[in-house]
């Protein structure tokens, strides 16, 4: 039994608000995201929104400057990279609205290779930018993800298709690739805060020598979420990408190459349910 789904309904994550109360997959996916980044402290990973969760949100919102109310909305999910609503990304379908396969087509399908190209070793299986198009060489990155994660939560999980226990997988591993990314877009669909924001500056930070400790500083202030665009940009230029200053798909290619702390695989539940550390 997958560990995202045992003994829980599911909801594909981003499907639906969360509150105290909720229980299913994508709480369970929403606890593994928290204590995955280590900027809340560590939560139980049971599946139930309870008043640590909700605490936990809280403390999330707060962080991005969200309205502090501990559900789950669009908002919230749009900071933990998972975009519907006026915030899908790539023209739609919304990631994990549906399953993929051969054959398919759409910004769902963009999603899915931009969280493919997050790590060098799968990244060389699809050799490419996210394009939206599900084609072989998909497909091969995709038994390569399932591989590495099934191995772990559900030995079933590797046939090149991506549904429910796939994605879940993909949300709770995957740093990054559910949107673009840039300080103070005009774009709904584009990010200019949250989670996979911090995860990339953690990692391009150190490359181009920046002298910025962005991972210690809120994002309340425009002037700071501004050196997010600054860093991309120098990176873009070392890596002969047009200077843009938007991390997108190419982007996310050129950094697969440099992402060598992974794979994000679970050692396995560990007493009190508590999910461990990826990393």
């Amino acid at each position: 039994m997958a560990f995202f789904e045992d003994n829980l309904p599911y909801f594909p994550f981003g499907s639906r608000n969360l509150r105290r109360g909720s229980v299913g997959t994508d709480v369970k996916v929403l606890q593994a995201l928290f204590n995955r980044y280590r900027i809340l402290g560590t939560i139980t990973v049971d599946g139930i929104v309870g008043p640590q969760t909700e605490g936990a949100v809280q403390r999330l919102q707060e962080r991005f400057g969200l309205v502090i109310d501990g559900i789950v909305g669009p908002e919230t999910l749009f900071v933990l990279g998972q975009g519907d609503g006026r915030h899908t990304p790539y023209g739609g379908p919304p990631f994990g609205s549906r399953t993929l396969s051969r054959g398919m087509s759409g910004g769902d399908v963009m999603v899915l290779q931009n969280r493919l190209n997050n790590h060098h070793i799968i990244s060389q299986n699809l050799n490419r930018p996210a394009d939206g198009v599900f084609d072989e060489a998909t497909e091969q990155a995709v038994g390569v993800f399932q591989g590495i994660v099934g191995g772990q939560i559900d030995p079933g999980l590797g046939n090149g298709v991506v549904g429910p226990e796939t994605f879940d997988a993909f949300w709770a591993f995957t740093s990054w690739g559910g949107r673009n990314l840039q300080s103070l877009p005009t774009d709904p669909t584009v990010g200019d805060r949250g989670i996979d924001m911090l995860f990339l500056t953690s990692l391009l930070f150190p490359q181009i020598n920046y002298v910025i400790r962005y991972m210690d500083r809120p994002f309340g202030a425009p002037t700071e979420r501004l050196f997010f665009s600054e860093a991309v940009s120098i990176f873009q230029a070392r890596n002969g990408l047009p200077e843009t200053g938007v991390a997108d798909p190419a982007t996310y290619l050129a950094l697969a190459k440099t992402n060598v702390g992974w794979p994000p695989v679970l050692i396995g539940p560990i007493p009190g349910g508590i999910l461990p550390e990826p990393f």
